[in-house]
């Protein structure tokens, strides 16, 4: 099998080479890696042009953009397969030959599990149980896991059928050719959730959890005001287009982002959102969300 590592990066040069570092160090290295240079403003492009690394300068247009592009590249170079991440996490060594024989006939994705480099027994981004239509639940206990150990031991599997892009992400050409690329016009968040649901729609999509994928905390994380746009409006739209109680689900997300803006951020930009500077954002985005407007842009 051919693969192409893919690395989309903006302004993260030290964290990029740790995470070419360490594709470098495993055990089946991909065939050829490839860094998306979205716009960088740092040192990142004398960087890899000192490190000889294949790359492509290209305005920010997003992650979407960013592993599109990657994507692209792939097919045109016929890779039967694309390791998808961002610069700021890096895969264990074993991590991609573990991956690779994960990738049977049935299962057209099978991604790392994405465990925080301070702490490696907890998750990035907690798994939610699925529920008998494979969707996230909402109620009913216990309804997500926050650690690696308690997830295992509640499936009793070493593979989970939902998976978190794009950290890890080995997916098989084929399919990209079946369903498409990226939807470049989500920019940020929700991207990774829509391509998901179209790759389960021609096969199985799975989290490896003997393949690690190692990425900081972000639950304290400050959340950028401006992309929080991106984060409504693409919840409320992707939900419309792959979930149920979509209604439901909508409020449930906007409380959600609101919470961890008063605990991440401060009492001010909570206010903000919802009547203060930003607030004229806040609303845009749900009603760009309900009506399906893609049309707003951001390109830095």
């Amino acid at each position: 099998m051919k693969i192409l590592a893919v690395i989309v990066t903006f302004n993260k040069e030290v964290l990029l080479s740790r995470c070419i570092d360490y594709i470098l160090k495993q055990k089946r290295k991909p065939d050829e890696i490839l860094v998306i240079n979205n716009g960088s403003t740092d040192d990142t492009e004398s960087v890899l042009v000192e490190r000889n690394i294949l790359h492509i300068n290209q305005n920010n247009v997003g992650g979407a953009g960013g592993f599109q592009r990657g994507l692209e590249y792939a097919l045109e170079k016929e890779f039967d397969a694309v390791w998808l991440m961002d610069d700021d996490g890096f895969p264990e060594e074993n991590s991609l030959d573990i991956l690779e024989k994960s990738l049977k006939s049935d299962v057209v994705c099978a991604s790392a599990v994405v465990l925080q480099v301070e702490n490696p027994e907890n998750f990035v981004f907690q798994f939610t149980l699925l529920d008998s239509k494979g969707f996230p639940k909402i109620f009913g206990f216990p309804r997500k896991f926050s650690k690696l150990h308690k997830l295992k031991s509640y499936v009793k599997s070493n593979s989970y059928p939902f998976a978190y892009f794009f950290n890890g992400a080995l997916i098989c050409s084929k399919t990209i050719k079946q369903i498409g690329g990226i939807d470049c016009s989500l920019f940020i968040y929700g991207d990774e959730v829509d391509y998901f649901f179209r790759l389960r729609s021609m096969g199985s999509v799975i989290t490896v959890f003997d393949a690690i994928h190692f990425h900081p905390d972000v639950s304290n994380r400050p959340l950028n005001i401006n992309m929080l746009y991106f984060l409504i409006r693409n919840s409320i739209i992707v939900h419309k287009r792959y979930f149920n109680f979509v209604i439901l689900r909508n409020f449930l997300t906007i409380s959600v982002i609101l919470y961890r803006v008063l605990k991440r951020n401060s009492f001010k930009d909570f206010i903000s959102l919802l009547i203060g500077y930003n607030s004229k954002l806040f609303f845009r985005a749900i009603q760009d969300g309900i009506n399906n407007n893609l049309s707003f842009r951001l390109i830095r």
